[in-house]
């Protein structure tokens, strides 16, 4: 069976976050840079939990969600491996949330944390 990958994909979303939400705004500091600058909070946006810091909802239950389907996808769905492979959702999940992110940028210009989706929307 083949768990490698799907491992990988949920330590690294796991990683992640959890270098988003605790240490990113304190390197953003260390480096003397605004760590509540659009640009800043716009890279944190896919993983940050900052707002939402339930770690079950937000942190455990994705990981494993992403470790399932990815050992799921690899080994017994052979029928959508024909049309998309786990590194393209997984890769495809994080742009949508970038997207989200400057659609709601646009859309709420002038309000708190400019408009930037801080939630896990990996999933």
């Amino acid at each position: 069976m083949k768990i490698l990958k799907p491992a990988l994909a949920a330590l690294l979303f796991f990683s992640l976050s959890i270098f988003f939400t605790y240490y990113y705004s304190s390197s953003l500091l260390y480096l003397h840079f605004n760590q509540n600058s659009r640009i800043a909070l716009f890279v944190s946006a896919p993983f940050n939990m900052s707002i939402e810091g339930s770690l079950l909802y937000n942190l455990f239950i994705p990981t494993v969600l992403i470790f399932v389907l990815g050992v799921y996808l690899k080994n017994f769905n052979k029928a959508f491996r024909k049309k998309a492979n786990f590194r393209s959702i997984f890769i495809i999940s994080i742009l949508a949330s970038y997207i989200s992110s400057i659609l709601s940028m646009e859309y709420y210009v002038g309000y708190a944390d400019f408009g930037i989706l801080l939630i896990h929307s990996v999933l």
